[in-house]
């Protein structure tokens, strides 16, 4: 018998007059790597999210190291391992790369946000992808290849 790291069972969403997941089971073990291929309105992004949280499924179970629940939270999913870097932008351009970087999970000295820290970080972040991004940038002034990581259009 495999151990798995994360099971859906028989995960179902509908909305309005839409199922967006009927049944759908997935069972990944740990250093697998899939991938979830289909059309748009094919229901990728509704898993995806039923793992992490952000939807609630409206029957089925998820497994998470012998774990099991009925719908995740965000922070359950996070407390479980489970973490999703989604395809779509969600940046805030008032913020610095490092602010956007640590958005949501600010490092902190005491109960003052600790910047120093978060820039120091997220320079090593980027240096590690080789990316050319100075932490303090506003990420309005930020070109989307330097948004992406793309080395080749960097700052």
């Amino acid at each position: 018998m495999e151990d798995f790291v994360l099971q859906l069972k028989n995960i179902t969403k509908t909305y309005p007059g839409v199922a967006a997941l009927k049944d759908v089971t997935l069972e990944v073990i740990q250093g697998e790597v899939h991938a979830l291929v289909g059309e748009n309105g094919a229901g990728k992004s509704t898993l995806i999210k039923t793992c992490t949280g952000a939807v609630g499924p409206d029957r089925g179970k998820i497994v998470v190291n012998g774990k099991e629940f009925s719908a995740m939270s965000p922070k359950l999913a996070e407390e479980n391992g489970i973490a999703v870097i989604y395809q779509e932008f969600n940046l805030v351009d008032e913020l610095s790369a490092a602010e956007n970087i640590f958005l949501g999970k600010a490092l902190r000295k005491g109960i003052r946000i600790d910047r120093r820290a978060m820039e120091e970080r997220s320079a090593e972040l980027f240096r590690m992808l080789d990316i050319d991004i100075n932490p303090r940038e506003l990420v309005r002034n930020l070109g989307v290849s330097a948004a992406r990581g793309d080395r080749q259009g960097g700052i």
